[in-house]
């Protein structure tokens, strides 16, 4: 048991190690606007993850994650992944927001990314988290900014983006709930949430305030750097949170 145990902690170590670059690549290749490595390398990082997340840990043989509890990280991953195709196509269709294309990626890849939050919402309200007003109303100011930008130049997507901003806030809420703060996790779970938040508020500063393409590099580096530490603390934080000890 000594030696598999060693060969899962050198496999799962290789695997984030894989993770860690496959996101730099990523996140670089967005700063520089290189379509085609972004197309490859964000699908494949998010699918390390993935593996790292949902795949069955000898590590900890003593416990275990409920059924349901991989099914809705499965669904978490699966439409994150979803998301990032739309948002890929989004971010490189041609800059005008009248572009309808882009108006239809962007609507779609908002929808995909609502059914990651409500998985994540689901998640967390079976690890016990519980929002509280004075937590959601803060985390739906913050996302406010966004919904301004959205309302002043294409008023027409405010029905989908404010509703996944709202659904967002409600989900940072339930991360930043007391009722987690007995668990050793509570912190990465809060820091994803945040980090998700601040990188969603980049891509819509970067759409509705940003034309130079110079500058629109980085942000999107940004934006992929953010997202990538958001899931990977949210996901690794959330399905070691809900392992159950295994009943002899």
């Amino acid at each position: 048991m000594s030696r598999s145990r060693d060969r899962a902690a050198i496999s799962r170590g290789r695997i984030r190690w894989a993770f860690a670059a496959s996101a730099a690549t990523t996140a670089l290749a967005g700063a520089l606007h290189v379509r085609p490595v972004v197309g490859v390398f964000k699908p494949l990082t998010m699918g390390l993850l993935a593996v790292d997340v949902l795949s069955k840990d000898v590590l900890h043989r003593h416990t275990a994650r409920p059924r349901v509890d991989d099914v809705l990280l499965g669904a978490a991953v699966g439409t994150a992944m979803a998301g990032d195709y739309f948002m890929y196509r989004d971010e490189f269709e041609p800059e005008s927001t009248e572009n309808h294309a882009a108006t239809i990626d962007l609507r779609t890849g908002a929808s995909m990314f609502a059914l990651t939050q409500l998985s994540y919402i689901g998640l967390l309200a079976r690890l016990g988290a519980r929002p509280t007003l004075t937590g959601w109303l803060t985390r739906v100011a913050l996302m406010g900014e966004s919904g301004a930008l959205v309302m002043a130049n294409q008023p027409k997507l405010l029905p989908v983006l404010g509703t996944y901003g709202n659904l967002l806030a409600t989900m940072a809420a339930f991360a930043g709930s007391p009722a987690l703060s007995d668990r050793p996790q509570r912190r990465r779970i809060l820091a994803g949430s945040l980090l998700f938040m601040l990188s969603d508020s980049l891509i819509m500063n970067r759409r509705y305030l940003l034309q130079d393409n110079e500058l629109r590099g980085p942000v999107e580096g940004a934006v992929l750097g953010t997202y990538f530490a958001a899931q990977a603390l949210l996901l690794g934080g959330i399905a070691d949170a809900s392992r159950r000890p295994i009943a002899n």
